[in-house]
């Protein structure tokens, strides 16, 4: 994806153009708008869709088509006025979880990039998570820490975290992401709002994601799950 394909984007705006409409993809929504804009700058020039996009605007779907979710315990949707884009978000009160039966995530030392926005003001929560914790360098488990930065583990000790604090009460965007080139914790970028963040702590380890737990949203399989 490119400036061609962003021209074209403009040129059609809050038209019903299938052409561009590529969110909810694989056939869009009828309408070019903010979320087909949010899939174009997400793999501005990588030519890919995501694995993987919940928008959770009333259900659970995944908008790339390829794993949908289900919802295990009492998670609300909340209406667009609550949400920061689209039309709604998903509220969890700490016994929630959004889980992707029988997939498995990334594997391996794969790159990947992992995105949420939340809006928390809670401590150790887990965001994205799976793999498996007793393996080293097994698990992949994107969370709050228990001083509110930003923070990834990932088995045996490993992690590395954000030295700013992402639990404000206030909607954040954050980023974790394992580059193509990397295949330890110490390679792993982190952004909050869209800026690359200083490191606030590290503990080396290699990174190699095994298959095991299903791919969740907002709990670890320890039970451990991320309140509003």
């Amino acid at each position: 994806m490119d400036l061609a394909d962003l021209t074209e984007l403009a040129v059609h705006w809050l038209q019903d153009e299938h052409p561009v409409d590529i969110a909810p993809s694989p056939n869009g929504d009828g309408v070019i708008n903010l979320l087909d804009l949010a899939i174009l700058a997400e793999n501005w020039q990588t030519g890919i869709v995501p694995i993987g996009n919940w928008a959770f605007d009333g259900d659970w779907a995944d908008s790339s088509g390829k794993h949908n979710a289900t919802a295990v315990g009492d998670p609300e949707f909340v209406a667009a006025d609550q949400a920061k884009i689209g039309s709604g978000a998903a509220q969890l009160d700490g016994d929630d979880m959004i889980q992707m039966e029988g997939y498995k995530g990334i594997l391996g030392s794969q790159a990947r990039t992992c995105t949420a926005w939340i809006k928390t003001t809670v401590t150790m929560a887990p965001i994205l998570y799976w793999g498996n914790k007793d393996v080293l360098g097994g698990m992949w488990d994107m969370r709050i820490s228990a001083t509110g930065r930003l923070r990834l583990l990932v088995g045996g000790g490993g992690l590395v975290e954000s030295a700013a604090t992402v639990n404000t009460g206030e909607w954040t965007h954050v980023a974790i992401v394992l580059p193509e080139w990397g295949n330890s914790v110490t390679d792993v970028l982190l952004y909050i709002n869209g800026v690359r963040q200083a490191r606030g702590a590290i503990a080396p380890r290699w990174i190699k994601t095994v298959e095991s737990a299903d791919f969740r949203i907002g709990a670890n399989d320890s039970g451990n799950s991320l309140p509003a």
